[in-house]
């Protein structure tokens, strides 16, 4: 059985911190071109751009995303996110 301490419960309360270099990832994301970008996935694209832009307010959590899940795994499964 495992004993959950004070100190445990409060650090499970928290957020993730943020990985290093993340909310510089996460602005390159958010420079890329929109030209480039397959205009079905074009709306998702600008709300995850909203969702970043919050988010890079105060980047001292580890960032979480459905949309940018979506966007990744359609990406990897069709290669369509960006035109060639």
């Amino acid at each position: 059985m495992q004993v959950v301490n004070e100190c445990t419960r409060s650090s499970m309360a928290r957020e993730p911190a943020a990985h290093p270099g993340e909310a510089h990832t996460l602005q390159e994301l958010i420079a890329t071109d929109e030209s480039t970008i397959d205009p079905e996935y074009l709306e998702d694209f600008r709300a995850l751009k909203v969702e970043i832009e919050q988010y890079l307010q105060d980047p001292s959590y580890l960032f979480d995303s459905t949309l940018l899940y979506r966007i990744q795994t359609l990406w990897w499964k069709t290669k369509r996110f960006t035109r060639t």
